[in-house]
């Protein structure tokens, strides 16, 4: 019995890790965008990569700055930092849907990690209870990932975009997952040129 779980177990392993490997699902204009599986939900995780001639603190203090992001992530139509101390901050976001989905705001904890000279990272995990709700708005419930920037030259840096999110409410999973790149590329996108302009 020992030897048949241990086979079995051994047998699964690696059928378990092939399904959370990242697809490329989007590689045009210097962006792709990669989607997954995640184990026990029901809508699928992104990442994005893309690199843009901009140094990585002006890029990294750009997309910090969270009264910015209306300019540049797709989708976001209002959001401010609600407050700041040392490598961490709170961010809130009110999120445009397609009709006749109701809109949506998310409250975020952003961690700050300098993992070297040449990257820094920035941790997202929402926490939906931080700050008061407004009924005009679905609450996003749960969030994560995190924003990635490397220098890989004196005038490159790299950007990884990654997250997975329950949008709530009523919005079917088929079709999130069926539009799950869109916004991401769109937001890279508009990153990138918003440097190289």
């Amino acid at each position: 019995m020992k030897n048949k779980l241990s086979f079995l177990i051994l047998f699964l392993i690696p059928i378990f890790a092939l399904s959370q490997q990242w697809e490329l699902k989007t590689n045009k204009n210097g962006v792709k965008i990669y989607v997954r599986n995640v184990p026990d939900k029901n809508f699928k995780e992104f990442k994005g990569v893309v690199s843009i001639k901009a140094p990585l603190n002006s890029i990294f203090n750009y997309v910090k700055n969270a009264g910015n992001a209306p300019l540049w992530v797709d989708g976001v139509s209002y959001a401010k930092i609600l407050k700041s101390s040392g490598n961490e901050y709170y961010s809130y976001e009110q999120i445009d849907m397609p009709t006749p989905f109701q809109k949506r705001d998310l409250v975020v904890k952003n961690t700050i990690k300098r993992l070297n000279d040449r990257e820094i990272k920035i941790i997202l995990r929402s926490v939906p209870d931080y700050y008061p709700q407004n009924n005009d708005f679905i609450r996003i419930q749960e969030t994560y990932g995190f924003w990635l920037f490397k220098q890989t030259d004196d005038k490159t840096t790299e950007v990884v975009y990654q997250i997975y999110s329950d949008p709530a409410g009523n919005l079917p999973a088929w079709l999130v997952n069926k539009f799950i790149t869109t916004k991401p590329y769109q937001t890279l996108l508009n990153l990138k040129n918003h440097f190289e302009k």
